[in-house]
């Protein structure tokens, strides 16, 4: 595995950040990101809807 750099076209605003689900420590804090029109999300932040299929 590696990791290189690339250019991206996302924006802050397509990136979620949701405290984490299925831990008893540290609950509270926001360790958890997800790409807001994902499909693969378990558990959305409230208010964000599940992308409709094209």
């Amino acid at each position: 595995m590696w990791i290189s750099q690339r250019e991206s076209n996302l924006e802050e605003k397509d990136l979620i950040q949701t405290t984490r689900i299925g831990i008893s420590k540290a609950k509270n804090i926001k360790w958890r990101w997800y790409l807001k029109n994902s499909k693969s999300v378990s558990k959305r932040f409230k208010g964000d809807r599940t992308p409709k299929l094209k």
